[in-house]
């Protein structure tokens, strides 16, 4: 699968990937709870044949549905006992053609372990895309309202409690067509950042209006050139003699949003937008360059964690 979907929260995991499952696996005790194998009614009835064989359903082009992932422990003195809840909805075969005015929203929750569906009428008709461009994961949820970036430019949004679902604008002052963008979510905020690859350099902006408010307002917090701050110490980082670095992905700190892990080359670097200080959290020598993977960040116990998810082995 070109692009899997995968949440993490406090070190639990969430993902969805070509076994056709979806996988919850908590990496502070090293134990997958759950192994999920989809619903066989998500839109056409026939949701795991058609990703195994879309050819044969005229879907060529079918995209896999992005998931959201919410999770709580349960009982605070056994972290064995958790609860979370799945969320998804299906992305049509061709979507610059199909005009949605309603959205199916499936859920999973560990407590009933059952799928239960919500069709969701639309106060406003609008356009849903997979999410394959973006070489970041992006995706978040706060206080119960979902967000996915996809490769319309734009936010599509869930809010759990309400049962409301539409689609965001992405910030005005932002360029189009010139990066890889970039949603996550720190200290409690939703942020979006632009990777303007042939720069360098990285443009945060932070959602300012009410996560559930439908008119966007977004505030430019941080321009940073990467590039540049690592070139200029490049043996810090073994691209020195390389004519050309490229920032392969990113993601935000879980707690600290004026910091970045980006991928660089074989590397994962930390970038500190307030200060412009670049530092070397891993190298993996030997190893397939930065992107092949997706980087999910998460703290635990003050201190921050990083996994990664291979996304292509073909490449």
């Amino acid at each position: 699968m070109k692009s899997p979907s995968a949440s993490v929260i406090d070190g639990v995991f969430c993902w969805f990937d070509d076994s056709l499952q979806i996988t919850v696996y908590d990496h502070s005790i090293h134990k997958c709870f759950w192994a999920l194998k989809l619903p066989e009614d998500m839109e056409t009835g026939k949701a795991n044949t058609v990703l195994q064989c879309p050819e044969d359903f005229g879907l060529e082009g079918y995209n896999p549905p992005p998931i959201g992932f919410i999770c709580k422990v349960d009982n605070p003195d056994n972290k064995d006992i958790i609860s979370f809840t799945i969320v998804r909805y299906a992305i049509p075969a061709r979507p610059q053609f199909d005009l949605q005015v309603a959205v199916t929203i499936e859920s999973f929750s560990s407590e009933t372990n059952v799928w239960t569906a919500n069709k969701i009428i639309l106060d406003v008709p609008i356009r849903l895309f997979p999410c394959t461009l973006t070489k970041s994961p992006s995706a978040s949820v706060i206080d119960g309202v979902f967000c996915w970036y996809d490769d319309s430019l734009q936010i599509t949004v869930y809010d759990s409690i309400h049962k409301s679902f539409w689609d965001l604008k992405l910030p005005e002052d932002m360029e189009r067509g010139i990066g890889c963008g970039y949603l996550g979510s720190s200290a409690g905020g939703l942020y979006f950042a632009l990777n303007i690859i042939f720069k360098g350099t990285v443009i945060v902006w932070y959602l300012a209006s009410n996560i559930r408010s439908r008119d966007a307002v977004w505030v430019k917090k941080y321009v940073g050139n990467v590039r540049s701050t690592v070139l200029q110490c490049p043996e810090d980082f073994g691209v020195e003699g390389y004519p050309h670095i490229e920032l392969n992905n990113m993601v935000i700190h879980p707690t600290v949003p004026h910091i970045f892990y980006l991928g660089l080359q074989r590397n994962i670097i930390s970038y500190d937008f307030e200060m412009d200080v670049a530092q070397l959290v891993n190298n993996f020598s030997g190893c397939p360059t930065m992107k092949r993977y997706k980087l999910f960040p998460f703290e635990w116990y003050l201190e921050v964690f990083m996994v990664w998810i291979k996304i292509d082995s073909n490449r």
